[in-house]
């Protein structure tokens, strides 16, 4: 069967929007605002959220979220690098923490244990009463710096928890597993590799179905990749159709607000692996209808029980969009 990008799903489904590195300004503001405007029920940041050690920026921050989307509405949290810990970089996690508990059932140690897994190693089963997908978060490229062992090297604590995390969902049945962090392992814009290759070999290995990550201020959409991963394999080259179970799709958008943005540099060794992007050097794959920096904006993501139809929506003031299938 021929899933066409665009065609509308029919049977059970959600939406999601995703972004990181958003501030608590107006571009940040102007995310969550289409959020609302989309209707969406389910909210992901992708870490990196104030930038601010200031306790009132955070209370800003978590203000904006609960006026904008409600105070039960699930805006489910990543930590980033500026999420520090003891103060040491910008704002305590669990400042946000307490500010944003979970809305949501999580697995049973990070139910058992908010203050200590949550936002750095969890994951959740979504819709309920009758999930088909497992989102899972992580904090690769930040070592143990909240007390939870977050090497992924191959035999670790953290290694075999995401493995069996991904295999506990297929075995429940569920068609999609979604793997969250903040930091990069390939991308064509300022960043480097910060989160090693086991993370990402055991993703491949275990097909997850999308990536989705932050760090890189900018927007950018792979191909459909595989193992190994060095160099990466291109198993799918797209560009807007996927199949499903053959390659993993991976998302990066780092413009959730933070007013500083990244270009997309497309001779990077890098640039081969990505199908869109946007960056804020003029640089864009689809080409829209008129550029325009900055862009800010959300992915944007419907997922029923046989399809994920991904993409990219601009919030303010841009007008860049992406839209890919994977069924």
């Amino acid at each position: 069967m021929i899933h066409n990008v665009g065609e509308v799903p029919t049977g059970p489904s959600f939406a999601f929007t995703a972004f990181g590195d958003s501030g608590y300004q107006v571009p940040f503001q102007a995310n969550l605002t289409l959020a609302k405007n989309l209707a969406v029920p389910l909210g992901i940041h992708l870490g990196d959220m104030t930038y601010s050690s200031s306790l009132t920026n955070i209370t800003e921050f978590a203000n904006k979220i609960k006026n904008t989307l409600g105070t039960t509405f699930p805006f489910m949290l990543t930590a980033g690098n500026h999420e520090g810990n003891g103060g040491t970089r910008d704002g305590l996690l669990r400042e946000f923490v307490s500010r944003l508990p979970p809305q949501l059932a999580l697995d049973p140690a990070a139910q058992a244990n908010i203050s200590r897994y949550y936002a750095v190693r969890y994951y959740f089963d979504y819709p309920q009463p009758n999930p088909y997908t497992r989102f899972i978060l992580v904090t690769p490229g930040e070592g143990s710096r909240w007390g939870v062992e977050g090497s992924f090297n191959v035999g670790s604590e953290s290694h075999t928890w995401l493995r069996d995390s991904i295999r506990g969902a297929r075995a429940l049945g569920y068609p999609w597993v979604i793997v969250c962090w903040h930091k990069n392992y390939i991308s064509a814009g300022g960043k480097s590799n910060e989160v090693g290759s086991t993370i990402m070999n055991l993703c491949f290995t275990e097909k997850v179905d999308l990536i989705l990550q932050g760090h890189e201020h900018n927007y950018q959409r792979s191909k459909g990749l595989g193992n190994p991963v060095s160099p990466v394999t291109i198993l799918e080259q797209g560009p807007n159709a996927f199949t499903k179970g053959v390659g993993t799709v991976l998302m990066i958008n780092g413009t959730g607000g933070q007013t500083s943005l990244d270009p997309f540099n497309a001779i990077d060794g890098d640039a081969q692996y990505f199908a869109a992007w946007w960056g804020n050097n003029g640089q864009e794959r689809p080409a829209s209808t008129g550029y325009r920096n900055p862009t800010y904006g959300s992915g944007y993501f419907r997922v029923t029980p046989t399809r994920i139809d991904g993409g990219y929506r601009a919030a303010v003031p841009g007008v860049y969009k992406d839209d890919y299938v994977i069924a």
